[in-house]
């Protein structure tokens, strides 16, 4: 397998970036690393992976180059130049942190250069690299997707390709992570509540388990409403929910808790109150939500 793999380049060696490159080696094809320190490629030498002096000896080395640095400032730094000029008519997979539009700069930079771009974003641990859990999508020329995408699977079982909007993975990873973090902070917010008045912490994991394993169908049924425009609640008005959010928010001041959270919540509630959306359900919110500030 190894000789009929295609060769892949790897810049930046961080816990992804080894990732990554392990995941390749093992996979069977021909793997090229370049690190700005070249120690951090050591625990690849198992694998006979080669390691460049150079990002444009490693650029040189294969048709597809994979970066994970820092950011997309990063790796535009590491490309400028006569390294981007290596890359004519290779395939450059941008894998780092950034904006859509950092990732739409990129695509138009890429396509400057007479370089085939895609941006992706992974779901999950460096660990999962290479296994059924990982979860990347991409974005970019679907031609260059579909040409790239027998590699790709060897990054995560099953590759995405959301569109040729090159800002779009950012789009959605930054929807997961918002939606990733807040879970866990309201998670933390339960559990100080419970311990600040001496609840025993196994009763917050009993019921917290139980929230939370209530929690994906209703999101679905709550996705499904912001499909149809629907914001009634049958169950509760938003004048209801706000009343708990504000006891809540009073709740944790009282006891010296940070209430920022609960806060958050009374506001943005009492803000679609006043757009009308009092006899609304929860879902009202979203009116505040999907607009600007002001």
């Amino acid at each position: 397998m190894a000789n009929s793999a295609p060769a892949v380049t790897v810049l930046g060696l961080g816990r992804m970036g080894l990732a990554l490159a392990r995941a390749l080696a093992r996979a069977g094809h021909t793997v090229t690393v370049w690190n700005r320190t070249a120690s951090r490629a050591a625990p690849l030498r198992e694998l006979n992976v080669a390691v460049a002096d150079s990002v444009a000896s490693a650029c040189a080395s294969s048709a597809i180059v994979v970066v994970s640095v820092t950011d997309y400032e990063a790796t535009l730094a590491m490309l400028a130049g006569g390294n981007g000029a290596v890359l004519e008519g290779r395939t450059l997979v941008q894998l780092s942190s950034g904006t859509p539009s950092e990732a739409r700069e990129m695509a138009r930079w890429a396509a400057e250069q007479g370089i085939g771009f895609l941006d992706g974003k992974i779901v999950g641990f460096p660990s999962a690299i290479g296994t059924a859990d990982a979860v990347i999508f991409y974005a970019g020329s679907a031609a260059v997707f579909e040409a790239t995408r027998p590699i790709l699977a060897d990054l995560s079982a099953a590759p995405m390709h959301v569109g040729e909007d090159a800002g779009h993975p950012a789009i959605i990873d930054g929807a997961i992570i918002v939606n990733t973090m807040a879970i866990f902070v309201a998670n933390m917010v339960g559990r100080a509540m419970c311990e600040a008045e001496g609840v025993v912490s196994q009763a917050w994991t009993l019921f917290g388990g139980m929230m939370l394993d209530a929690a994906p169908p209703l999101v679905f049924d709550l996705n499904a409403s912001l499909d149809r425009k629907d914001y009634t609640g049958a169950e509760a008005s938003l004048t209801t929910w706000a009343r708990g959010a504000d006891l809540i928010r009073d709740g944790l001041a009282e006891r010296g808790l940070d209430s920022t959270l609960a806060a958050c919540i009374a506001d943005l509630a009492h803000r679609a109150i006043a757009r009308g959306h009092g006899d609304d359900g929860f879902a009202a919110i979203y009116s505040v939500v999907s607009t600007a500030q002001v």
